[in-house]
């Protein structure tokens, strides 16, 4: 039925020294680095055309090579084709740093000790994720999937957001249920008239704009 035809660094570096310790309905799996105890994320995407394959290698080559502080960075990249019986199996294994916690479970925690954010901190939170936003777009990249869980936030206080593209989150708008649209609070209302069929294009960015308002406000409110 055909073998299988690996890039060594592939078998010698992911598979041996790193282990995966928990795996999720979104396609990312959890790895441990087995020397150092250190976490990454695993996103692991097959594709059967070559072309596709090359075009995506080299999108995420493009984002490696304009890294930012605001950005969860790719740790490593892996590619691996096997070949069955009558076609070729391109994967691409995508290693990206993992977040200490995100927004939402920040939020939550500081509710419980009754701990508002100070002024400052929100307006770091905010000030990180638009320069991380403008990041994405500087380079051809499209956000559409912020919500107060895809905000990370490391020990050192640094505030992160992931680009959607590698880490294959939906946009919010394509995420379901889209007939109850009207309650997703992310929404903008261009996103919600072009669900309901009454609009046929909207601002990317300026939907961002406004998701990113909602999770302020649900920061500062708590």
């Amino acid at each position: 039925m055909g073998g299988a035809q690996s890039d060594p660094k592939t078998n010698d570096s992911l598979e041996e020294l790193y282990k995966i310790i928990k795996r999720s309905a979104d396609g990312l799996s959890m790895l441990e680095e087995r020397s150092t105890g250190k976490e990454y994320l695993l996103r692991e995407i097959i594709s059967n055309l070559q072309n596709d394959f090359e075009q995506l290698r080299s999108a995420v080559e493009k984002r490696r090579s304009y890294p930012s502080q605001h950005l969860l960075a790719i740790r490593d990249t892996y590619f691996r084709t096997e070949s069955n019986f009558c076609s070729n199996e391109f994967k691409l294994f995508l290693m990206v740093e993992y977040p200490f916690r995100n927004l939402h479970e920040e939020v939550d925690e500081r509710k419980i000790s009754d701990d508002y954010f100070r002024e400052n901190e929100l307006w770091s939170i905010l000030y990180s994720c638009c320069i991380g936003l403008k990041h994405i777009y500087g380079y051809g990249g499209r956000h559409e999937a912020l919500s107060s869980d895809r905000i990370y936030i490391e020990k050192d206080g640094l505030v992160k957001i992931g680009d959607p593209f590698l880490l294959g989150h939906q946009a919010n708008c394509d995420s379901p249920p889209v007939h109850s649209a009207e309650q997703h609070i992310y929404l903008s209302p261009e996103q919600i008239e072009m669900i309901q069929k009454s609009r046929s294009e909207y601002s990317p960015e300026l939907s961002d704009v406004f998701t990113l308002g909602v999770i302020m406000l649900e920061a500062a409110c708590l």
